[in-house]
């Protein structure tokens, strides 16, 4: 209520000393998103009281609770206010809307109402177990998740969340405290799940109680606890708390994803070539959902595009770029109302997609060419996703690298981001500080390789 109190003040009728102003800050931020020193530090200079109205409006959890809403949900937070005042006051910002997509936060104080209600607290324990035993136990672990019950007042705010989402496809992430974090990223330790969203309102509700009781579950999967023990957190009470999102991307048929997605890093490790700067950074790129990006498969291939000299690739003939594209493509299947994988062909010929051209070359007669226009004949086999035309005749290599400097300066250290793109705007989906490698550092090559 003081929150909203004070956003309700006409801007500029009166003003609080700056030192009291950063001190409340300071308060808000380590109550709502985070008590790392390192993340308040960067917040306190780049957040205002008012940003909090719109995060307390969005937090699912009774009133008097003391949660927060956990590393992915803080970073995105924060790193939507950086890029949305940098690109009012920047003379150099693309002239392009960047957003964050409708977002609802459950704060981690909820986590432990559910163990408590369900019964589940001497769970709790599980991470000193053997990392053999863990494993064994995980999947009964997960099924008693999914079936325990929620606390009554929580079911009814979620209830009240997805009326106010609609039917639109969603996805469950974890936002765990430890998540994100100044020296520790926990990238890809913890689930996120995607729920389509279809079907009665209860049949929605259903199928989003059972994707949280799995994120939560995956605090004892034996893959976070391990990183845990190796990062000497593994006494920290970690409550998970849960960032649920729209999913970026328009309905094509009966399948749900966006144009492109992936992910960047503002500092580019992989220079294999002089005309490669380490400060221009790097984006994995993806056609659909951005998860083939973020979750590296052995069975296909991003576009990795050095920003700083996009149209560069490591290959040099054309069937070698075939080879070496991306032939799966992660979607929604709105109909099963569930995630799926399909092949790239199949789902092109479903219906024709806006964006389509800067995504994919044709290959014909052993040659590939880049469509020219927005429409254009050519048999789905045919096509291959190279991102030529986005790299070449597109901005959107130079404002992704707009977007990771501008963060990067704002964190004073390097970062990486997910991102998503509908046709028309941009989201920005998470940042975090970038694990980088030590440099210079004696390297041992195993024998007998």
């Amino acid at each position: 209520e003081q929150v909203r109190a004070f956003a309700r003040l006409p801007l500029g009728q009166s003003r609080i000393p700056e030192a009291e102003a950063i001190g409340v800050r300071v308060a808000l931020t380590r109550h709502f998103i985070s008590d790392q020193l390192e993340f308040i530090a960067i917040a306190k200079n780049h957040l205002t009281i008012r940003d909090f109205e719109d995060l307390v409006d969005r937090i699912v959890g009774a009133d008097e609770g003391m949660g927060r809403i956990g590393g992915k949900a803080g970073g995105l937070f924060l790193a939507s206010r950086i890029v949305q005042r940098a690109l009012r006051e920047d003379p150099g910002a693309p002239d392009i809307p960047i957003d964050v997509p409708d977002s609802f936060f459950l704060r981690s104080d909820i986590c432990e109402q559910f163990l408590e209600h369900a019964g589940l607290g001497e769970l709790q324990s599980h991470k000193y177990k053997d990392l053999d035993r863990i494993h064994d136990e995980y999947p009964m672990v997960v099924e008693l998740f999914r079936n325990a019950e929620f606390p009554p007042d929580v079911v009814a705010r979620l209830r009240e969340m997805l009326d106010r989402l609609g039917p639109h496809p969603l996805i469950v992430r974890s936002s765990s405290l430890l998540e994100d974090r100044f020296g520790a990223a926990f990238a890809g330790k913890y689930r996120s799940i995607f729920v389509a969203n279809q079907g009665t309102p209860e049949e929605r509700l259903d199928a989003l109680l059972g994707a949280i009781a799995e994120v939560y579950a995956s605090t004892l999967h034996p893959d976070a606890i391990s990183y845990r023990r190796r990062h000497n957190l593994i006494d920290y009470s970690e409550n998970m708390a849960i960032l649920i999102q729209k999913v970026v991307g328009r309905r094509y048929g009966k399948y749900f994803l966006p144009t492109w997605a992936g992910v960047g890093f503002s500092r580019n490790e992989f220079r294999r070539n002089p005309r490669l700067r380490a400060e221009d950074g790097i984006a994995r790129l993806v056609f659909g959902l951005g998860t083939r990006a973020v979750d590296r498969v052995s069975t296909d291939f991003p576009r990795m595009v050095p920003l700083g000299a996009p149209t560069l690739r490591p290959e040099v003939r054309d069937i070698d770029v075939v080879r070496n594209s991306q032939h799966l493509v992660d979607v929604v299947n709105l109909e099963k109302n569930r995630f799926e994988t399909v092949d790239f062909a199949d789902l092109i010929d479903e219906e024709w997609m806006p964006g389509l051209e800067e995504v994919v070359s044709v290959f014909e007669n052993g040659l590939l060419r880049r469509p020219v226009g927005t429409f254009f004949n050519a048999d789905p086999k045919d096509l291959v996703v190279t991102f030529d035309r986005w790299v070449s005749d597109t901005s959107h290599p130079k404002e992704l690298r707009w977007i990771l400097q501008t963060l990067e300066k704002a964190y004073g250290q390097p970062v990486d981001i997910e991102y998503a793109f509908d046709g028309e705007h941009f989201h920005l989906l998470q940042c975090r500080p970038q694990v980088v490698r030590g440099q210079n550092l004696p390297v041992e090559i195993p024998e007998g390789i």
